[in-house]
């Protein structure tokens, strides 16, 4: 009995593996034109800032006591590729000199279609 039950854990944690391995061979590659990031907007204040989690996190990190500022703040959270809500596209990662294709540029953008009227912004981050 007691292999029958370890038998059936190590089969669920197979296609857990299995599962996620799939969704990230069969995910389309990166396209900053197509791949939206998941975000989410808090506040209407004049002061702008760009909320981005650290490594194994998501837009969820900056969530806590958040409603004492959205007053005076226009809030951008972000959740980057392969994070949160945010697709995880079939591509390689890696650091590349900021280009009309760089996630630096991608957020940009972002900010200045999700804030009306923004000419500056505060961006901040977070690192484990």
């Amino acid at each position: 009995m007691f292999y029958l039950i370890f038998l059936l854990i190590m089969l669920a944690f197979v296609g857990v593996g299995i599962y996620g391995y799939l969704n990230g061979v069969m995910a389309p590659p990166y396209d900053p034109q197509k791949t939206t990031l998941n975000y989410e907007r808090i506040g209407n204040g004049s002061k702008k800032i760009i909320l981005l989690h650290g490594l194994t996190g998501s837009l969820n990190y900056w969530k806590r006591g958040l409603e004492e500022i959205s007053d005076s703040y226009s809030l951008l959270l972000i959740d980057l590729l392969g994070f949160g809500g945010s697709p995880k596209p079939n591509s390689k990662y890696e650091a590349k000199k900021p280009s009309s294709g760089s996630l630096a540029s991608s957020l940009f953008g972002m900010a200045l279609l999700l804030i009306p009227g923004i000419s500056s912004f505060v961006f901040s981050t977070r690192s484990t």
